[in-house]
């Protein structure tokens, strides 16, 4: 094979993306003569020159992670291309996606995979406090995936993640496939934002034809980042939690809920009656109270009381005595 770009297919480059669901578009075709495509489950999506290419999501309830299965495993969708370029839909490429081939592969034809580093998040662990902060997955899921990352492959914690916008792949390089269908395992079984899981994939693949390029994730002369006008649906984070839980369960959910605070409820009623009861007696025993004190008051103040004060005060001498 050759990476020289010519009428073979298998030679030349192909530049692909993912957009699933709702609220999203696609950004204009790239310069240059490379093939172009676009999964998507929309058949109503504008291809702006892209070919478009309609595909059933693997998950139909969580079309987020759904994405990754075409962005991670090029070696099962694009057979006919040996080299390949995946760009986010919300990256901008300013030139001829050979010239960022060439960036991200350099010039060794044995590296099977180039892609920039993160350029604003030293480790792992800043990616996913960011995930969490964010709300781009499920706090469950993001904590479970680091519980297992800290018994298993705890140093890839501190590793600098790769940055997940731009990928370059030999993806038909025998190497490619397997440490592929590796992360595409951990993207399912833990966090779907991919990056958290990335640098222990690569770790465990080793060095051998992995090739890592500092440079700016916001914007370089290849490339713009988030493109101009692009806007993240609101249903994106919503859909970290809410997707991710069948609506039967969350029926069940919301009803044992329901249930729960109408017991509540029922508990404050009874509570509340018991409360009036105890106010309603106390303001007899007040009421008693009070008419004891007005009569005794009476009793002080009368002109007899007075009068008999000295017969009183002899009994009570008589007493002592």
């Amino acid at each position: 094979m050759t990476d020289t770009a010519t009428g073979d297919r298998a030679t030349r480059l192909v530049v692909y993306t993912a957009v699933f669901g709702p609220g999203y578009e696609l950004p204009q075709r790239p310069p240059g003569s490379a093939d172009t495509v676009c999964f998507t489950d929309r058949a109503d999506l504008e291809p702006h020159g892209w070919t478009v290419r309609v595909v059933r999501p693997l998950l139909p309830a969580d079309l987020a992670r759904s994405s990754r299965e075409q962005k991670i495993r090029p070696h099962r969708w694009l057979p006919d291309h040996d080299r390949s370029l995946f760009v986010d839909p919300t990256v901008e490429l300013l030139t001829d996606p050979e010239e960022l081939w060439h960036e991200l592969m350099g010039d060794d034809p044995g590296t099977w995979f180039g892609a920039f580093q993160h350029s604003y998040r030293d480790t792992v662990v800043a990616e996913i406090d960011a995930v969490l902060q964010t709300g781009l997955d499920a706090p469950e899921r993001v904590h479970e995936h680091v519980r297992a990352l800290v018994l298993t492959e705890r140093e890839s914690l501190q590793h600098k993640p790769v940055w997940g916008g731009i990928l370059g792949r030999r993806h038909h390089d025998p190497r490619c496939p397997p440490v592929m269908e590796d992360w595409h395992a951990q993207v399912l079984r833990y966090s779907r934002r991919d990056q958290v899981s990335l640098p222990g994939v690569l770790d465990r693949a080793g060095a051998d034809g992995v090739r890592l390029v500092e440079g700016d994730n916001w914007a370089t002369v290849w490339h713009r980042w988030p493109r101009s006008g692009y806007r993240r649906p609101a249903t994106y984070s919503a859909a970290a939690t809410e997707a991710l839980v069948p609506d039967v369960l969350r029926a069940e959910r919301a009803t044992a809920r329901v249930q729960e605070l109408t017991l509540e409820v029922e508990g404050l009623r009874a509570e509340t009656a018991r409360l009036r009861t105890v106010v309603r007696d106390a303001e007899s025993v007040r009421a008693d109270r009070d008419s004891a004190v007005r009569q005794r008051d009476q009793v002080l103040s009368s002109r007899s009381w007075r009068w008999t004060q000295w017969s009183r005060q002899v009994l009570r001498a008589a007493r002592r005595g």
